[in-house]
This record gives structure tokens, sequence and C-alpha cells, in this order.
């Protein structure tokens, strides 16, 4: 439907919620009218009016969440989505969205207790194990993340992301061969997956094998080269090579680069 049937649709509905205010699918259908017009305000507040005629109509709550993700308000999103899943257990989908937008807020038991019921819903959901390994690393429960990314595995495995996390927890756990390995393997099936370059080339350097590190620390560069951690890591390579003009070189880059995008640290995983 075009914009212009999307206009007209919103005065069609208006005028009907005019004739009867208390018939809820009118502001169900507003509110889906309103939010393909990008009038988020206007699709949060029909909805709301929905909800208030017709509390247990769990696609209303589905919308609004992810009206309000659209709108950057994220704990009332995870709110609706909760309340949709509430009434509709068996939407798996409304996990993932309670999941993913726990994440996105560093309330990681929170996501990986969502993700946890969508696998439980499907059991073969690959990216749902995959997020759960990813929280539970960032909780610093590094053999629960392992367990989980080799759950993802088994299912997809060509799946490259779930080795980037195997290979942080190896790391943190100082099994540096084995993070080697697994980051390998994530460069192996996606050579243009910049994470798995450069964790690969922060655990060469942390195994002093600096031309390895190097190598994968420049290729990670050529794949985001306006990251600035990137340039930092390459620097400290540089370093230990006594290469000073190309360390100091990358130390600029980096430093401008952070100053540009108003960063203080390095993120961790942002995929």
């Amino acid at each position: 439907m075009s914009e212009r049937r999307f206009a007209e649709a919103v005065k069609e509905y208006l005028e009907a919620a005019r004739l009867n205010p208390n018939f809820s699918e009118t502001f169900y259908n507003l509110g889906i009218a309103y939010g393909e017009l990008g009038q988020l305000k206007a699709a949060i507040k029909a909805y709301r009016q929905a909800i208030l005629l017709d509390p247990k109509h769990w696609q209303t709550y589905r919308n609004l969440g992810v009206d309000y993700v659209n709108s950057r308000q994220y704990v009332k999103a995870i709110d609706a989505f909760r309340r949709g899943a509430e009434l509709n257990p068996q939407d798996m989908t409304l996990f993932v969205s309670i999941g993913y937008n726990c994440g996105k807020l560093k309330r990681y038991s929170e996501a990986i207790e969502a993700y946890s019921h969508a696998v439980e819903l499907k059991p073969d959901f690959a990216p749902g194990w995959y997020n759960i390994s990813l929280f539970h690393f960032h909780l610093h429960h590094y053999r629960d993340a392992v367990l989980a990314a080799e759950r993802a595995l088994a299912i997809d495995p060509d799946y490259d992301e779930p080795y980037v996390v195997i290979g942080m927890a190896r790391r943190e756990s100082r099994d540096l061969d084995g993070a080697i390995t697994a980051f390998k393997r994530a460069a192996e099936i996606n050579p243009s997956f910049m994470e798995a370059h450069a964790n690969l080339g922060e655990a060469y350097l942390q195994c002093k094998q600096v031309d390895a590190a190097l190598r994968q620390l420049q290729w990670a560069v050529q794949l985001h080269p306006e990251e600035p951690w990137l340039h930092r890591t390459l620097a400290l390579a540089h370093w230990k090579r006594r290469e000073v003009v190309a360390a100091a070189r990358d130390w600029r880059r980096a430093i401008y680069l952070y100053l540009r995008r108003g960063l203080s640290s390095r993120p961790w995983v942002n995929w």
C-alpha cells in the first residue's frame, strides 16, 4: 500500500473511531496505518487506546513493542513484548524480541531467559543459541557460553559467529590455542568477518606470534578501516616489531577516529 493509501486509511479509521469509539479493532488498524507513515507517536497512542478497549489482543502488544523500538524506547518495548508473550506464549518471535532488546540494554540475564524460551519453542533456532552464548560471555559464564555456541554449531556448522564467541571464551579462560583454532574457523567460513580476523590477530599477539598477528589485523583494517580500536591494536603489533613509524601512524589514526566518533574505549562485539 502506498503512502497515500495509508494516509487515506488514517482518515477513514479516525472517522470510524469518531462514530464508534469503543471498537478496539479500529484503533489497532489506525496504529498500523500511522506506523506505516512513520508517525510513531500517533501509532503508539492508537495502540494504547486499542489495549484499553481490548487488553487481551496480543498482536496489539507486539505492534506497540515494535513502534517503541523504532522510537528507541527499549524499556517500554520490552514491557509490551512481555505482555504479548504472556497472552500468546507459543509465539517465538515475541521472546526473541524481548531477548534482543534486553541484550541491547545489557540486561543479559533477562536476555538469556527470553532466548531460552525461544529455543524451547524452536530447538533448531541456531541464532537463539548463539545469542544465549554471547550473553553468557558478557556475564563471564565462559563454560555456558561455549556450550550454547556449540549447540548453535550442531544445528548449523557453517555459522561463523558462534566460533568467535567460543574463541573469546577460550581466550578469557587462558586457552589461547583453542581460541586461535576457533577464530581461524570463523575466518575460514567468512573471510569478510572483521571480528574473526581482529580477534585472531589479538590472540596471536598474546602468543607473541607478531607476524601472524599483523597479517590478521591488517586484513581486519582493510575490512573496516574506520574502526579506531583496530588501528590501536595494529599500532601495538607494529610496536612489537620495532616498527616505530608505522606504530605512530596507526596510533594517530586511532586517536583521530576515537575523537571523531566520540569514543573512549573499544566496544565488545557489536554484530
